[in-house]
């Protein structure tokens, strides 16, 4: 769990950490197991994230230890059109830690394409 929040905050509570594990059998772990063979068909390669006709917005947390703001910035190479938005102080999750920083408005009025990184490594 350490590698999922930003060093300098504070720990995951026991109590919290024996829940998860508690549920983890019927909650969102297991589900989310139970569609890992399929993830490869929903990853975007290189040459997809170049025909991205739509605008993104990533949302990246600085410390995130699972996929480095390193990965954002070459995922952000590739794509065609990109806003590139770090968060000091937050680990993989920005959206549940600072959701301010997922909402706040465009640059310009855009629509917006949601990636999920997981498991692509753009060159």
């Amino acid at each position: 769990m350490a590698r999922l929040r930003d060093p300098g905050s504070p720990a995951i509570p026991a109590n919290v950490l024996d829940d998860m594990v508690r549920r983890s059998p019927t909650g969102s772990i297991a589900r989310f197991m139970g569609t890992a063979a399929s993830m490869p068909a929903w990853l975007l390669g290189e040459d997809q994230l170049r025909a991205l006709a739509v605008p993104v917005r990533l949302v990246w947390g600085v410390s995130d230890q699972l996929f480095p703001l390193d990965y954002a910035k070459r995922m952000a190479a590739v794509l065609p059109d990109v806003e590139l938005i770090p968060v000091e102080r937050c680990g993989h999750i920005p959206s549940r830690r600072h959701r301010h920083a997922s909402r706040r408005p465009p640059a310009r009025p855009r629509q917006h394409a949601f990636i999920h990184a997981a498991g692509r490594t753009p060159a």
